[in-house]
C-alpha cells in the first residue's frame, strides 16, 4: 500500500473528467459554466508561457513536456497479435505525448483541417466506388451514426473559440462551410512558395492550411512570433 501514500480523498463533486486535453478540458469548462462542480484529473501540471523554450533538445529529443510521466514509461509496440512487443522505435507512428492541463493541444502543430463528407460514411463511399469486396470481412470500418452537415455548425463554433487561421474557399475540396475563419491564413515563407509553385506544376491545388494559431492578435491574445517550433 506504500504506492497509494500519496492519495488524497477529494470532496464529493457531480463530475470527475479524467484527462484534461482538447476534449476534456473544453467538456470541464462547459459543464461548469452550466453550474456542475466538476474534478479534472490530470497527469501532469499546469503548463506556463515559461515551460516553453526555444530549445531543440529540451522539446525534441527529451520530450519535456512529458517529463511528468511519459517519460518514464516504456512504450512497446506490435504490428499483429502474433508478433512479439518491441520497445525499438523503429516504426513508431507517433511522437511521445505530453502530460499536462491541454493535454496534447498544448504541444501539436496546430493544424485544424475538417473532415470532408466522405469520412463520415468511409464504408459506403468505399462500397459503391470499388464494390462490396473491397473492404475485407472481417474489417470494422463502418459509417459515422451522422454526417458533415449535422456537426458543420460545431466546426464553425469551435474555429470561432480558438481563433483559427484559414483560407475560406482556398481547398478545392473542402465541403461546404456556414463561414470564413475568424483570422487571415498564416504568412508564407519562401519554403512554402517554393514548394507550392512546384506543387501547381504537377497539377496539385496548395493551398494555407487552416492552423490553430493566430494569424493576428484576437480577443487579448497574441498573434503567431513564426518561431518555428509548432
Amino acid at each position: 500500500m506504500a504506492e497509494l501514500a500519496d492519495a488524497r480523498r477529494l470532496p464529493p463533486v457531480d463530475v470527475a473528467i479524467v484527462g484534461l486535453g482538447a476534449a476534456g478540458g473544453l467538456m470541464a469548462w462547459r459543464l461548469a459554466e452550466a453550474g456542475l462542480t466538476v474534478a479534472g484529473l490530470e497527469a501532469g501540471p499546469v503548463v506556463t508561457r515559461n515551460d516553453f523554450v526555444f530549445d531543440e533538445l529540451h522539446n525534441d529529443i527529451r520530450n519535456g513536456l512529458g517529463a511528468a510521466k511519459v517519460n518514464h514509461e516504456i512504450p512497446t509496440w506490435r504490428p499483429t497479435a502474433d508478433v512479439e512487443a518491441t520497445t525499438s522505435r523503429a516504426g513508431r507512428l507517433v511522437s511521445l505525448m505530453s502530460n499536462g492541463v491541454g493535454g496534447g493541444s498544448i504541444h501539436y502543430a496546430g493544424v485544424h483541417s475538417r473532415f470532408a463528407p466522405w469520412n463520415f460514411a468511409v464504408r459506403t463511399r468505399s462500397e459503391a466506388r470499388y464494390g462490396a469486396s473491397a473492404l475485407p470481412a472481417d474489417s470494422t470500418v463502418t459509417d459515422w451514426p451522422f454526417d458533415y452537415a449535422e456537426l458543420e455548425p460545431f466546426y464553425e463554433a469551435v474555429e470561432q473559440e480558438l481563433g483559427i487561421s484559414g483560407l475560406a474557399g482556398a481547398n478545392p475540396f473542402e465541403a461546404p462551410r456556414s463561414g470564413p475563419y475568424p483570422l487571415p491564413p498564416l504568412r508564407r515563407s519562401g519554403w512554402n512558395d517554393l514548394v507550392a509553385e512546384a506543387a501547381r506544376r504537377k497539377g496539385l491545388n496548395p493551398f494555407p492550411a487552416p492552423a490553430a494559431l493566430r494569424s493576428e492578435t484576437r480577443d487579448g491574445l497574441p498573434g503567431c512570433t513564426y518561431c518555428g517550433f509548432c
